[in-house]
Order: C-alpha cells, then structure tokens, then sequence
C-alpha cells in the first residue's frame, strides 16, 4: 500500500511532480503488467492479486481504419481501461473512494505521464 500524505486542515492529498512521479512509478511497475496467458481456466486468486501488486494491467489495442474520417489503422501499446486504473488506484494506494483515484488519475495526465487513446462507450 503506498500512503499518500494528506494535509491536515481539509485531509485532501498533498499533491506535487514527485509524488505524483512516486505514484506513477508504482502504478506502472517496474516492466509492462501485461496479464499472464494460461491455459487455466481459474486462476487463484492470491496470483491475480500478486500480479495487480506488480502494476496495473495493461494491454495493446488495435483500432480499426476509419477512411471517412482520415484515420488510418492504429495501434496503441501499454493501454488500460480508466476503471481498472481507477480500482488499481483505490486497491494500492490510500486514496479513498475512486472519485479521489480519478483526481490522482488526471495529474497523471496534468504532468504528461498518460493521456487520453479513446473515449468510446
């Protein structure tokens, strides 16, 4: 669990570049998290936890061409859905609630750590 120090008067996160430098570095892990391929239809649950404590999961995602729009074939690597950063974020840290996980997840974008692939629901 990584403690976020707060400041004592209204208990909101003390937010600075190496913090959230600090938290980003433990979000991502020390080598890409990609999900390990098994032929195991369950997988116990302590190994998906160690596997979540070494970073948030990520993925590569392959968009489709859209001509009518001028967009070619794209392909994104590293990529994680906002929901399992926002989990990761309340299951890791001592962030309260994913309301706060989404404030910790907009200074990732603020300081230039992630950004923004698609928002398609």
């Amino acid at each position: 669990l990584l403690h976020l120090k707060r400041r004592s008067a209204d208990d909101e996160i003390i937010v600075s570049q190496s913090v959230i430098t600090t938290l980003f570095r433990r979000f991502v892990g020390r080598q890409p998290n990609y999900p390990v391929q098994s032929n195991s239809v369950t997988v116990d649950q302590l190994q998906r936890y160690n596997d979540r404590s070494k970073g948030v999961s990520l993925f590569d995602h392959t968009e489709r061409p859209q001509p009518l729009l001028g967009k070619g074939l794209q392909h994104h690597r590293h990529y994680f859905q906002a929901v399992t950063a926002l989990e990761w974020l309340c299951d890791f840290t001592s962030v309260v609630g994913r309301e706060e996980a989404a404030e910790m997840a907009a200074q990732f974008v603020r300081f230039g750590l992630i950004t923004l692939v698609s928002d398609k629901r």
